[in-house]
């Protein structure tokens, strides 16, 4: 086991310090002009630094030009292209559903939980309607958005 510790208990002396112990001084400068002075050296020099460093910019002459307006002409989308976009959204759109349904679909599988997965399949089936109803519309309209 470890030993205890101990302490020192007798009384130990009180220290002596002389009452009118005088205080040490800094001797006065002599020169109290040079303070003023150098401050005043100090603010001239960079006052003519400053100067002479950052010259007044030229002039600068300004011309003023007027444009005419320019008349663009903004290229129109035919109706049967605009109709193929649309149909191709459709599409798109529905595939992205398709896939957020896949994943429910393999949650679904993955806990063996057979109502789920009959579920997602009939929500498959349903988009897999839609991209089969748009894919001919989107066919002709894009068809004719290249003939014409």
């Amino acid at each position: 086991m470890s030993q205890p510790t101990q302490y020192n208990t007798q009384p130990q002396q009180p220290l002596h310090m002389p009452v009118n112990a005088p205080v040490p001084t800094k001797p006065k400068s002599k020169r109290k002009w040079l303070l003023p002075v150098l401050v005043a050296v100090a603010l001239l020099f960079g006052f003519g630094i400053g100067s002479v460093s950052n010259p007044a910019p030229p002039p600068v002459e300004t011309i003023k030009e007027i444009e005419k307006p320019v008349r663009v002409e903004v290229p129109v989308v035919p109706p049967e292209c605009a109709e193929a976009f649309t149909h191709a959204e459709t599409a798109f759109s529905s595939a992205g559903r398709t896939s957020d349904i896949f994943k429910d679909a393999i949650d679904a599988v993955y806990q063996r939980d057979v109502p789920a997965i009959e579920a997602q399949t009939v929500k498959i089936k349903a988009e897999n309607e839609v991209v089969t109803g748009v894919a001919p519309k989107y066919v002709a309209a894009k068809t004719a958005c290249l003939a014409g």
